[in-house]
C-alpha cells in the first residue's frame, strides 16, 4: 500500500513522498511447489499426446499424399490408355467405312457380272436326267438343240460352261435344267 504526504508550503512546489510496503505472504511454499509440478505434469502430458497426434497427422498425412501420387499415376496411365484406344477406335471405322465401301463397290461388280453373264447363258428345260453324263454329253445336247433352232453351235469355242442342275431336292429320276453359258 502506498502511502502519499503532499506538503503545501509553497504553492509552486509540491512533494510526493511514497513510501511501498510489501503484503506479508504467508509461507505457501510447499502449496506452490505442488501447484507447479502439476501444471508441469499436466503439461508435459498434453505435450506428449501433442507429440502422438502430431506424428500420427504426420503419418497419415504421408500416407495420403502417397495415395494421391498413386492416384494421379493410375489416372495418367488410363488418361494416356484411353487416348490410345480413341486413336485406335477411330482408325478401326475408318478401316471400316473404307471395307464397307470396298464391299459395296464388290457387290456392284458382281451384279454386273451377274447381268452380264445372264445375257450370255441359255438354260435348257426338261431334259430327262442320266446319271453318267459328261460335259461332252451336255454339249452334244446343246448343239443338237442349236441345230434344230438354225444357230448351229462350234463345238468348245462358243461354250464357256456347261453344267447340269436339278431343281430336286430328293434327286429323283426326273427331268432336269441345262445350263450353257456362250
Amino acid at each position: 500500500m502506498a502511502i502519499a504526504q503532499v506538503q503545501e508550503d509553497e504553492p509552486s512546489q509540491i512533494s510526493i513522498e511514497m513510501r511501498s510496503t510489501k503484503r506479508k505472504r504467508e509461507d505457501s511454499s510447499e502449496e506452490l511447489i505442488n501447484l507447479k509440478n502439476d501444471l508441469t505434469h499436466m503439461f508435459l502430458s498434453w505435450k506428449t499426446e501433442q507429440d502422438n497426434s502430431y506424428c500420427t497427422l504426420l503419418s497419415t498425412m504421408k500416407e495420403i499424399k502417397e495415395q494421391n501420387t498413386d492416384i494421379q499415376k493410375s489416372n495418367d496411365f488410363l488418361a494416356q490408355k484411353y487416348d490410345e484406344l480413341t486413336q485406335k477406335f477411330g482408325s478401326l471405322e475408318n478401316e471400316n467405312k473404307h471395307q464397307l465401301e470396298y464391299i459395296n463397290s464388290l457387290e456392284s461388280k458382281i451384279d454386273i457380272l451377274e447381268r452380264n453373264s445372264k445375257a450370255t447363258t441359255v438354260e435348257i428345260c426338261n431334259i430327262p436326267l442320266n446319271q453318267k453324263e459328261t460335259k461332252n454329253d451336255l454339249l452334244k445336247i446343246v448343239q443338237e438343240a442349236g441345230n434344230l433352232i438354225n444357230l448351229p453351235i462350234e463345238k468348245k469355242t462358243s461354250v464357256m460352261s456347261i453344267e447340269s442342275t436339278s431343281n430336286n431336292k430328293n434327286n429323283k429320276q426326273t427331268l432336269k435344267p441345262l445350263t450353257k453359258n456362250l
